[in-house]
């Protein structure tokens, strides 16, 4: 999902590194999250929440991610939650959480820093998301709510993938399954919301 295919250089402000964790909420397919873990850069902190899951982590990412274990299936946006509170307590400044089932192309985190950096404005950056299936269409661009009818639309969803869907714009919300989120965002606006178990924490976060 997102980025160019080039690697990704290190995410810098001022001379400086920023330091980007990601948060990946495992749910039971175990080879799912180690297909997640190795798509991202090694330039990236990485912490996996164990959400209760029939197929425990274990050490099986030690020397790689920080895990963590909830005994109890917390939901998404809980196991979320749970992984976003250790990034930040370990000065995380940009906070990617990540379904266990994505994947990260090279070049995607770095694209997203460049779009944070270029507006201190910017809550959160999404990418387009390909599907799994068949990578050449769409399974969500991104999405857009008709307030009056407190209805959700997702714009690209299985559309073929092309130039009309790269460009950068403003949105209404981005897909949960992988959302940059800055640190200051989170702290002026909360976490997600733990009351919707599993779908729209993302739509409900960013209408904050």
């Amino acid at each position: 999902m997102g980025g160019d295919g080039a690697a990704d250089p290190p995410g810098v402000r001022g001379g400086t590194r920023v330091r980007v964790t990601a948060v990946v909420v495992h749910w039971q397919d175990l080879d799912d999250t180690r297909g997640c873990v190795a798509s991202l850069e090694p330039g990236v902190d990485v912490v996996v929440v164990d959400n209760a899951s029939r197929e425990p982590v274990g050490d099986a990412f030690a020397g790689r991610a920080t895990s963590l274990h909830s005994p109890e299936n917390l939901g998404y946006a809980g196991g979320a939650n749970l992984g976003i509170r250790a990034a930040l307590a370990a000065g995380a400044e940009v906070v990617l959480v990540l379904n266990n089932d994505a994947r990260v192309r090279p070049g995607a985190t770095a694209a997203a820093l460049q779009a944070l950096g270029a507006d201190p404005r910017i809550a959160a950056v999404g990418p387009k998301v390909l599907a799994r299936d068949d990578p050449s269409r769409l399974w969500l661009a991104w999405g857009e709510v008709t307030w009056r009818q407190s209805l959700v639309a997702l714009r690209g969803a299985g559309e073929p993938d092309g130039p009309a869907w790269s460009a950068a714009r403003d949105v209404d919300w981005i897909a949960g399954c992988a959302m940059w989120m800055r640190r200051d965002a989170l702290a002026a606006v909360g976490l997600l919301d733990e009351t919707l178990f599993a779908y729209h924490e993302e739509v409900d976060w960013c209408a904050r």
